[in-house]
């Protein structure tokens, strides 16, 4: 976990970033206090072996109450030690001069300033433990989601896998999938998880897990209402509106865990590619239709070899022309293969892209107007899109 990631959590919002901003990336392993250490009159030998990389350090200034030009040193020393940053509860107003806060600049070292006077060490120390065991636990679960996802196990060892991601499946469940765009924050995480929490209190079972760019959420109970599944995905598209959210089947066996997670991430997939989600929160995977046959292949050298014999006319005509041909094919089979409709969402005339839907006829030998045609052009355009969207 790093320093900015600690401050994002609502309990550390106050903190101020006094110096060292360019440090805020820095990871913490633990948080320490640094008082006495400094005192003249103990053994540096023991100070010296008090502080370690990886560690977000308190002080109350104690040290230096009669000696202000102790902070300076401080600041050098927790920075020789390779700390993550330093955290200051000025109890005692001591001047901390600019010189300070240039040298931590340019060193790239936080410096941060509790202003809050609720704000105590040892709740304090806890709450960033607690943000540490999160980010261990989160990290420990991605594991077993890659593992359970995509390396074989037999029986026995998938069992244990989802067992110990989901210690408890009723009679149904279906996951959701939300595909943020972005490794989303623990803060972010702990305040959707609230949410989430808020609309199905009453399903028996739920989890909440991040991956990669998003979030599973599985929900299971004697049966799983597809209203609260809904809601659920609203939840999460208000809190990502950049994103995209899919929804598994409805399963009933332990084995098929593994299936439902995919299916979730297909949907997700699926779904930020089409140009009209604005109007609903959520694809499920049985409303997919041809994707779900291409999606477990997609990644596969051959199809996207046939993708590429029938586009690469199209991409050259395009980069020697500035032409836009293939984001007007695009268009077209996301919109079902309706110029009306292309037309009306892109407010380009019928005319303009019948032309250049004719002339993509030229350079493929494809003909949009026969259905086989259609079929080899739709499908180059699809595995396209999955891949480059």
């Amino acid at each position: 976990m790093r320093v900015e990631e600690i401050l994002a959590f609502d309990y550390f919002k106050s903190l101020e970033v006094l110096a060292g901003v360019g440090g805020l990336s820095n990871p913490v392993t633990s948080c320490v206090i640094l008082d006495y250490e400094l005192d003249l009159g103990l053994n540096k030998k023991n100070s010296d072996q008090s502080f370690h990389p990886g560690q977000l350090v308190l002080t109350s200034l104690l040290f230096a109450k009669n000696n202000p030009a102790l902070i300076r040193d401080a600041v050098r020393f927790v920075i020789s030690k390779g700390v993550s940053g330093l955290v200051i509860k000025n109890v005692f107003r001591l001047p901390i001069h600019d010189s300070i806060t240039r040298y931590a600049d340019s060193k790239r070292f936080p410096l941060l300033v509790m202003n809050d006077p609720r704000m105590y060490f040892d709740t304090f120390i806890l709450r960033v433990n607690k943000c540490l065991e999160l980010s261990e636990n989160a990290e420990a679960a991605e594991g077993l989601l890659t593992r359970l996802l995509y390396q074989p196990m037999d029986a026995g060892e998938k069992q244990t896998c989802v067992r110990t991601l989901f210690p408890v499946l009723q009679d149904q469940y279906a996951v959701l999938y939300c595909a943020a765009g972005a490794p989303p924050a623990l803060s972010e995480f702990q305040a959707l998880r609230a949410r989430l929490w808020d609309l199905c209190g009453g399903v028996a079972s739920r989890q909440l897990l991040p991956y990669q760019d998003g979030f599973f959420l599985l929900l299971s109970d004697a049966a799983v209402p597809s209203g609260l599944i809904v809601s659920c995905a609203a939840a999460m598209e208000a809190a990502y509106p950049a994103g995209s959210v899919g929804v598994s089947s409805v399963h009933f066996r332990v084995a098929d865990v593994d299936m439902a997670l995919r299916e979730a991430m297909y949907a997700a997939r699926v779904s930020a590619l089409d140009e009209t989600k604005r109007k609903r929160p959520c694809l499920f995977y049985e409303d997919l239709g041809i994707y779900r046959a291409l999606l477990p292949l997609v990644d596969d050298g051959g199809l996207q070899r046939y993708a590429n014999e029938i586009l690469d006319p199209i991409l050259e005509f395009d980069a020697e022309n500035r032409g836009n041909l293939l984001g007007t094919l695009l268009g077209f089979v996301q919109y079902g293969g309706s110029l009306r409709e292309l037309s009306a969402r892109s407010g380009q005339h019928e005319n303009t892209l019948r032309y250049r839907m004719d002339r993509i006829a030229l350079l493929t030998g494809l003909n949009y107007r026969k259905l086989d045609d259609y079929e080899q052009l739709a499908m180059a355009a699809r595995v396209y899109l999955l891949l480059n969207r």
